[in-house]
């Protein structure tokens, strides 16, 4: 992990370096059970060096800690390893460079839960197969990953309603972590997705 990471900071695939951006490849346990994935780095996160600053970084740190999940067995990562000048712009330039990074620190990581973090990880990772309004606070599997798909929790700060839908997902998903880790999680409450996963 430790070479990956190497890579992932002195990748120049993209136009993002050009403006003093710096790749961020994550934050956390790099044998976490539990791998959170956002779009990109929240704004200023090659600064910090952390994942969990701005509203969204707030707000999910809040969550972690309501759904009792062990904090030392979590990674957080991006999609994109970069912060976009321009919220939106190039993403899709940008996602066939970055997401064979995301890739290899899953195949590396090997989680148990795989938390992409608003619809269009989602629909990135699973490859259009799971609808965030459909599978949202539910845990899917497919092929050898359990997926639990989240709203972004930067939504949660600034609204009530979905601050709330975001605490019992979190709090289900708390509970998904401590059967799986327990082995004594129930199979029939996790829906399958038998799919051929080609990337």
């Amino acid at each position: 992990m430790d070479t990956l990471i190497k890579i992932i900071e002195r990748c120049e695939r993209c136009r993002e370096r050009e403006k003093g951006e710096k790749p961020l490849h994550g934050e956390g346990n790099v044998n976490a059970r539990v791998v959170f994935v956002c779009e990109t780095p929240p704004e200023y996160a090659y600064l910090t060096k952390s994942m969990l600053t701005g509203p969204g970084g707030k707000v999910l740190r809040e969550l972690i800690n309501l759904s009792s999940l062990d904090i030392d067995d979590i990674y957080i990562t991006a999609l994109l390893k970069c912060t976009l000048s321009v919220p939106g712009e190039r993403v899709h330039f940008n996602i066939s460079r970055c997401f064979p990074y995301l890739v290899s620190q899953l195949r590396r990581i090997k989680p148990m839960v795989i938390c992409p973090l608003g619809g269009t990880v989602l629909r990135i990772m699973t490859g259009d197969r799971l609808s965030l309004k459909e599978h949202r606070g539910k845990p899917v599997s497919i092929n050898d990953a359990i997926y639990f798909p989240l709203l972004h929790p930067a939504q949660a700060y600034y609204d009530f309603n979905t601050r709330h839908r975001m605490e019992m997902d979190m709090i289900s998903l708390g509970k998904l972590y401590r059967s799986l880790i327990s082995n004594k999680v129930n199979s029939n409450n996790i829906f399958t997705l038998k799919v051929n996963n080609n990337r």
